[in-house]
């Protein structure tokens, strides 16, 4: 004979489940993955969209389930289930402990996303629990679709969605989409250089804040250092010039680099994750140079810059042809690319 369920024993379950999600997204953060995983589980991101679709269901059957007017025992028995169903995601995120099989860039990506399903899930109930259970009836406003529990419902979807997207994106597609968020911070980049060089003037008392009155003093100092820094050399201009198609090349790299990664799940992790801190380091690179040239911070600064993206551009395309096996037919337009650049 089932058991029978008050309110109170409904409520109670809701908030112990909210607490449970709570520790399970923070032990995500504050322990290492390794000392989650209880067991070995094959094609850990197959495991993950399975779990995700899992959960998605549960949340549409809670909904259907806290529809006026509640059934307390239907709705407790399925609040249980789901909350047994949540210790599913845990394991699942703790196979891909093996940075080196993984990537840490996706293990992070994992985790955070995982978490998003996790507070979806806490919001989801917080609705659950301003709901009045002894409404009999759906309100007008119910009615007009204007439901936060439908709503939450939603947001759980999503977030589950979401999740199953990065799986199937794998960590060359989110290392992919890393490298098209840096080749838009070196398009802007450029757009700023070139007007610049249509306009060159020194930015170096550039004021954001409006602090320009109490710096009067300071600027007043050296009449002569003013006018030495307002002044753009013509050879810095004429390398500046020279340094807009080499950016644009740079861009190309990018766009190229991203389109000769391998297709294969099976790269490295730690290859990875070493070409994106590369290509990371190369964008930062990029913007210093461009702002030695706004700042004029004179030639040896500025041919720092310039060496240290040459070494990184060799860097990366090095990573890549690791990543490529060394396939002559995948990377040897790397060897025009890089002539093309030094020259």
């Amino acid at each position: 004979m089932s058991t029978e369920h008050t309110e109170e024993d409904l409520r109670a379950l809701i908030q112990s489940f909210k607490e449970g999600l709570t520790l399970y997204s923070s032990t995500l953060t504050s322990t290492p993955l390794s000392q989650l995983k209880t067991q070995t589980i094959t094609d850990a991101d197959q495991e993950l969209i399975k779990v995700s679709k899992i959960l998605s269901a549960h949340a549409t059957k809670i909904g259907i389930a806290f529809r006026p007017p509640v059934s307390i025992n239907a709705s407790y028995e399925q609040i249980k289930e789901t909350s047994q169903k949540m210790l599913l995601i845990v394991g699942a995120t703790s196979q891909f402990e093996n940075e080196v099989e993984w990537s840490l860039l996706f293990q992070k990506e994992v985790i955070s996303t995982v978490q998003d399903v996790i507070s979806s899930y806490i919001a989801f109930l917080d609705e659950l629990e301003a709901l009045d259970f002894k409404e009999k009836k759906e309100t007008a406003e119910q009615k007009e679709g204007v439901d936060g529990r439908l709503v939450s419902v939603g947001k759980v979807w999503d977030s589950c969605k979401t999740l199953q997207a990065l799986m199937e994106k794998g960590k060359l597609g989110l290392l992919k989409d890393n490298i098209k968020m840096n080749m838009q911070i070196i398009d802007d980049a450029l757009d700023e250089f070139t007007e610049w060089i249509e306009n060159p003037e020194v930015m170096d008392d550039f004021d954001p804040f409006g602090l320009g009155d109490a710096n009067d003093d300071d600027k007043a100092d050296s009449e002569e250092e003013e006018e030495k820094s307002t002044e753009i050399d013509s050879k810095t201009l004429e390398l500046a010039k020279v340094w807009t198609d080499k950016i644009k090349m740079l861009k190309l790299l990018m766009s190229s680099l991203s389109k000769s990664l391998p297709a294969s799940k099976d790269a490295k992790g730690s290859d990875v994750d070493e070409f994106n801190k590369e290509q990371d380091q190369l964008v930062a690179q990029v913007d210093d140079l461009v702002a030695a040239f706004f700042m004029n911070s004179g030639m040896p600064e500025i041919k720092t810059q310039i060496t240290g993206i040459q070494k990184k551009s060799e860097l990366l395309i090095t990573l890549v042809r690791k990543l490529n096996k060394d396939d002559d037919k995948k990377t040897k337009w790397l060897d025009l690319w890089q002539e093309k650049f030094i020259a």
